[in-house]
């Protein structure tokens, strides 16, 4: 799991490598997707990932990577667009609902 936390700043360290371990095929999918994000967003801070917080997802858990940008907001999301199109929709199914990407501004934008 030390792969993982080098391209991610893991929330609640325990639940995730717990989840991680009863869904071990997401790890390499979690490290293939941080080298797309790294190509598509060339201008992100930090990768954020951690266990879903909402009370709807409590029966079916999944994880969350939330790509921490200073991109302008139409720009990151015309990014998560394309990062949808060519790396998301490939793995899909192998992904099995237990992974979800999306983007946060953050303020220091340029």
């Amino acid at each position: 799991m030390v792969l993982i936390s080098d391209d991610y700043n893991i929330i609640n360290e325990r639940e995730v490598y717990d989840f991680l371990e009863e869904n071990n095929f997401l790890t390499p999918i979690l490290l293939n997707a941080a080298k797309e994000i790294r190509n598509i967003f060339v201008s992100y801070n930090k990768l954020i990932l951690k266990m879903s917080s909402y009370p709807e997802y409590e029966v079916n858990r999944k994880l969350f990577v939330k790509i921490h940008t200073n991109l302008e907001p139409d720009k990151a999301v015309e990014k998560l667009q394309e990062f949808d199109q060519k790396w998301l929709l490939k793995h899909i199914k192998a992904i099995k609902g237990k992974l979800n990407f999306d983007v946060k501004i953050v303020e220091d934008r340029k």
